[in-house]
């Protein structure tokens, strides 16, 4: 998938868990309060009709296949990580995101790749973006851009197609979200066997 930012390219491609814990190993985790707030608004702007988890799901699933494994199934219910890679001319820089469901909401979460002579880095923290490879203004363009995808996809499914049924929970948030007979549903449970999922995460 290849998003033009105007000041960047940006060309994403889906990972395999093998792959994506890999690649995680040595990369820098890229996250600012600044960077948190402009993305929360993009994600905001969705359309507020229908659930985000549940149309951003359906979406990525349909075009990039099933949801990986890397996740906490207590606090989340997806994981689609990606590799970026970064054109400005003829530089390109090596990036990652990750869109997931985290406590009832939806998170996009960036880490830029380390070279392998790049030394003097703590991996355990959290770096503010490199803004001459990939600004937080870029970052926070390139999620307006996927959150306006995923509305105007569900858009055009649901013109074409009848949209597959299935639910997805949030444990910790007792939160049951998906699609039941065609149509996008959001709902709290108290207990456990108010929550009638089978063990394959899809129930109808």
């Amino acid at each position: 998938m290849n998003v033009n930012l105007g000041s960047c390219n940006c060309r994403l491609s889906r990972l395999d868990d093998l792959r994506w814990r890999r690649l995680q190993r040595n990369a820098l985790a890229i996250r600012t309060p600044e960077l948190v707030a402009d993305i929360w608004q993009a994600v905001a702007r969705m359309r507020a009709d229908r659930p985000q988890l549940a149309s951003t799901y359906t979406v990525l699933r349909a075009l990039f296949g099933e949801s990986g494994r890397c996740f906490d199934d207590w606090k989340g219910a997806f994981s689609f990580p990606f590799e970026i890679e970064v054109s400005k001319g003829s530089v390109r820089f090596a990036y990652l995101l990750e869109v997931a469901s985290w406590r009832g909401a939806l998170e996009f979460r960036f880490a830029r790749q380390l070279g392998l002579a790049e030394r003097g880095f703590n991996r355990s923290m959290c770096y503010p973006p490199f803004d001459p490879e990939f600004s937080a203004t870029e970052m926070a363009n390139l999620v307006s851009f996927l959150c306006a995808f995923i509305d105007g996809t569900v858009d055009a499914f649901q013109r074409t197609r009848t949209l597959e049924d299935f639910a997805l929970r949030v444990p910790s948030e007792k939160t049951l979200f998906g699609v039941r007979k065609g149509v996008f549903f959001l709902e709290q449970y108290d207990n456990e066997d108010e929550c009638c999922i089978t063990t394959g995460g899809r129930a109808l």
